[in-house]
């Protein structure tokens, strides 16, 4: 388990904690650090570390794809990926197919203005060199029935988390 599931999991039950003790005190506007019993401060910075969990995973995914795109395997790399999420889709996980899907998709979107740090959308212009990897990349999702699989997955999963 990461940090971030015993931080989950620590914060659902100090909600429920929570609702229980009548002593708890919610923080109120103007009140300091020092006012507040130790249950909101603990519960403060648990917060804070569940609203952090996403930054987190967005950073972890772009220095995987760059650790990925500097390797001298890289397709067989990415190959190995697609050929993952091949498999019965019953027996995976949808918080691994969701990243697998979002570094897999890194791939294309770091090859924009600002190396990937701004969505494909807000994109106006790229150089031909660019053009020419992200079309390296795309044929390469195509060999690999990438498009066919993710189809597969919206029409036969149940999670619509995952997308």
């Amino acid at each position: 388990k990461t940090v971030i599931d015993i931080a989950n999991k620590l914060h659902s039950k100090l909600q429920k904690r929570k609702d229980e003790n009548k002593y708890y005190n919610d923080p109120k506007k103007g009140q300091t650090q020092s006012e507040l019993r130790p249950l909101d401060i603990y519960n403060q910075h648990l917060e804070s570390l569940i609203k952090k969990k996403g930054l987190v995973k967005d950073s972890n995914i772009q220095i995987l794809s760059n650790l990925v795109d500097n390797h001298e395997n890289t397709k067989k790399i990415l190959e190995g990926l697609i050929n993952y999420l091949k498999k019965d889709l019953s027996k995976l996980k949808n918080d691994e197919v969701t990243y697998i899907l979002k570094v897999l998709r890194q791939f294309i979107n770091k090859e924009g203005p600002n190396g990937g740090k701004e969505p494909i959308y807000f994109w106006k212009e790229i150089g031909i060199a660019g053009i020419k990897k992200i079309k390296r990349t795309q044929e390469l999702y195509q060999e690999q029935n990438l498009t066919d699989l993710i189809y597969n997955f919206m029409a036969n999963g149940d999670d619509e988390d995952m997308f």
